[in-house]
């Protein structure tokens, strides 16, 4: 589904997979509808990092307020897609600016007005997270905003939930307080209190906006447990 060039078939396949088969799309869409991102009506300036094929960036060069995105990703392969994708959303193409970049170098060569992480963060290792946000910091003008969106933490009953899991399969399984990140994709499952610790940490003021559903199957049965202990959401958050 992320493999889009210019035929109609590609494209379909990943609006099936952002807006069906996942709440991607119209969480994100929540997200960028905040007015407290806004702090002018145009002209404003936004990194996108660790874009992967940028439908966010293609979603938000259609915004009036928007005048320019830097597309940070740094597979080539992706941001060739991302050229694509723009074109079907029928995005301003003069607004795009595409860069082969990482979380610890995105190349953004002036300040902008909002930073985007969308689904990235939690792809983001422990040892990468200081050099980040020291570049966050440091292209963010003065009233800038970073956003995470498409996010999730859990809450300390979590580590119940891993305990009675473990019980279940003993003793085919290992006791472990958290879930380890996935070594392959680097995907995190951080507590709500080690997100407060990194935000406080890099100097940032942060306000959740919790979100309901699953966010990565829309068909999915959110049961209680579910509920009581994972949280999706957006941030918005501004330096201290």
């Amino acid at each position: 589904h992320w493999d889009v060039d210019d035929s109609s078939e590609s494209f379909s396949r990943l609006m099936k997979h952002i807006t069906k088969t996942t709440r991607f799309k119209p969480h994100f869409e929540r997200a960028l509808s905040d007015w407290r991102l806004y702090s002018k009506p145009e002209g404003l300036i936004v990194a996108d990092i660790g874009a992967g094929v940028a439908w966010t960036s293609a979603l938000m060069a259609l915004r009036p307020e928007i005048s320019k995105i830097y597309v940070v990703e740094p597979s080539k392969n992706r941001l060739n897609c991302a050229e694509a994708i723009a074109k079907h959303f029928n995005s301003p193409r003069e607004k795009l600016v595409f860069i082969e970049g990482t979380f610890e170098n995105p190349k953004i060569p002036e300040s902008v007005d909002i930073v985007s992480l969308c689904a990235s963060i939690h792809h983001c290792w422990d040892e990468e997270i200081p050099k980040l946000f020291e570049n966050i910091r440091s292209m963010l003008v003065p009233d800038g905003v970073l956003l995470l969106s498409n996010e999730h933490y859990v809450n300390r009953l979590y580590s119940i939930r891993l305990f009675f899991s473990w019980i279940k399969h003993f003793p085919n399984r290992s006791l472990n307080w958290r879930t380890p990140p996935d070594p392959w994709s680097g995907e995190h499952v951080r507590f709500k209190y080690e997100l407060d610790k990194i935000f406080k940490r890099e100097g940032f003021e942060v306000e959740y906006f919790p979100l309901e559903g699953n966010l990565c199957n829309r068909n999915a049965k959110w049961r209680w447990i579910d509920r009581l202990t994972w949280t999706y959401y957006y941030a918005i958050l501004r330096l201290k």
